[in-house]
C-alpha cells in the first residue's frame, strides 16, 4: 500500500512539475471559468446562486477533530484546524501556473496530505492532535509542493461556540474576509477518493452557507476531499484525523 502511494505520488508530481503550455511555448491565457466538481454519486450539492462569482480556490491541509464516548459507536465530529492556501492560478486555464488537467488539479489535495508535514502547532502528546490554545504558526510560509507554490491565505477553525470560522491573514479582526458558516447540505465522497494517512476514508463534500455574520464571502464548498475520517470509537479518547481538501469561495459580484 506504501510503496503504491509513493510511486502515485511521483508520478503526480512530475505531471506538476511540467506547466500546460500552447504550441508556440506560449503559455494558455485564461479561457475558461472554473466550475463547481461534481461527485458522480447519486445527489450533487446545489450549484452558486445567480449572481454569485467565485472568489477563491483555497486548499486546505489541517486535521479534523472528533470525540469518542461508548466503544463501538460513530465518533462525533467537534470541529477542524487547517491552514488555508491560495489555489486558484493553478486551475487549468487560467494562467502560466495552470496545470493541464483538472484531475491533475484536484490530486493537489492528496499531494499536500501525504507530502508535506502538519502545518500546525503539535500538542506534544497525541500524533496528529495540534495545540488547543496556539494551533497556528506565526508567519505561515506558504505550501510547496513539486512544481507548485500555493501562498499563504489564513485559517479555519471552529470558534468557542462551534461555528466553523475561515478567514483571511493572520488575525480575524484584521481580515477582509471572514466566512461563518452554517451547514446547508452534505453527500458522500467519491469511493475513489484518497483515504487519508490514518486509512479511514475521505470526509464528506460539504455546501455551507453564510450564519448572517460574514464578509466577501456568501457561500463555500467542501470538495475533493482526502483523509480525515475517524476511527470507529474504542475508547473515551478524542481523536485528530489529518485531512486536506479545496473550499471554493463564492460571493456577490463586486
Amino acid at each position: 500500500m506504501l510503496t503504491k502511494r509513493i510511486v502515485a505520488l511521483a508520478s503526480v508530481a512530475l505531471t506538476l512539475a511540467t506547466p500546460l503550455r500552447r504550441p508556440n511555448g506560449r503559455s494558455c491565457a485564461a479561457t475558461t471559468n472554473p466550475t463547481l466538481p461534481l461527485n458522480g454519486g447519486d445527489n450533487e450539492l446545489p450549484q452558486p446562486e445567480e449572481g454569485e462569482v467565485l472568489k477563491y480556490i483555497l486548499l486546505g491541509h489541517g486535521i479534523q477533530n472528533y470525540t469518542c464516548t461508548t466503544p463501538g459507536e460513530e465518533a462525533k465530529a467537534s470541529g477542524a484546524v487547517a491552514v488555508l492556501y491560495d489555489a486558484t492560478a493553478y486551475f487549468p486555464l487560467q494562467g502560466r501556473r495552470s496545470v493541464a488537467t483538472e484531475a491533475h488539479f484536484n490530486a493537489l489535495t492528496t499531494l499536500a496530505l501525504w507530502a508535506n508535514g502538519l502545518p500546525l502547532n503539535g500538542d506534544g502528546t497525541t500524533q496528529f492532535g495540534a495545540a488547543a490554545e496556539y494551533p497556528f504558526p506565526a508567519a505561515a510560509p506558504g505550501l510547496e509542493l513539486p512544481g507548485v507554490r500555493m501562498p499563504f491565505v489564513g485559517h479555519h477553525f471552529f470558534d468557542a461556540a462551534g461555528v466553523p470560522v475561515f478567514h483571511s491573514g493572520d488575525s480575524e479582526a484584521d481580515s477582509d474576509l471572514v466566512f461563518r458558516a452554517q451547514l446547508v447540505d452534505k453527500v458522500p465522497a467519491p469511493t475513489r477518493s484518497d483515504p487519508g494517512p490514518v486509512g479511514t476514508g475521505a470526509v464528506a463534500w460539504l455546501h455551507l452557507a453564510d450564519n448572517g455574520d460574514s464578509r466577501g464571502v456568501s457561500r463555500v464548498y467542501r470538495v475533493v476531499t482526502a483523509g480525515g475520517s475517524p476511527r470507529e470509537c474504542v475508547d473515551g479518547l478524542s481523536q485528530s484525523v489529518p485531512y486536506a481538501t479545496y473550499y471554493w469561495l463564492y460571493g456577490r459580484e463586486d
